[in-house]
């Protein structure tokens, strides 16, 4: 063995994927990387969190994005998935968090969707198209 094998790779294979811009094996760009946030508190039943997580997956296969997870916080449990939202943005920058409507994130203390919008790039993205 010589010392150059022992030595570590360098160049683009090493960065990811992203980062490359390199087509894929099926000959298209990456998808951008978004998570999603539901408050279960605003929706009109507590029926209606599937039926929302699966309006945001789907949202998210129309628009080409690849959707990490999405975060749910239900009644009485202290907004801990607001938090852990939080804390994946600042951890893992998507493009976006996608959410049903505006008032998921935003009646939260202190500011919602200011936090975010204050520590990251990311975008808050309503599916409604900005409404209340």
């Amino acid at each position: 063995m010589t010392g150059g094998l022992a030595m570590g790779r360098r160049g683009p294979a090493l960065l990811p994927a992203v980062l490359t811009f390199e087509l894929t094996a099926l000959g298209v760009y990456p998808q951008p990387f978004v998570l999603g946030y539901v408050d279960a508190a605003r929706l009109p039943t507590a029926d209606a969190v599937p039926e929302t997580r699966a309006a945001i997956s789907q949202y998210a296969a129309a628009e080409a994005l690849t959707l990490g997870n999405i975060y749910v916080d239900y009644p009485g449990l202290g907004e801990s998935s607001f938090r852990a939202l939080l804390i994946a943005v600042q951890r893992y920058n998507p493009l976006q968090v996608l959410v049903p409507s505006l008032d998921h994130v935003d009646d939260h203390s202190p500011g919602g969707r200011l936090e975010i919008l204050l520590h990251t790039t990311v975008a808050v993205r309503p599916l409604d198209g900005g409404r209340r």
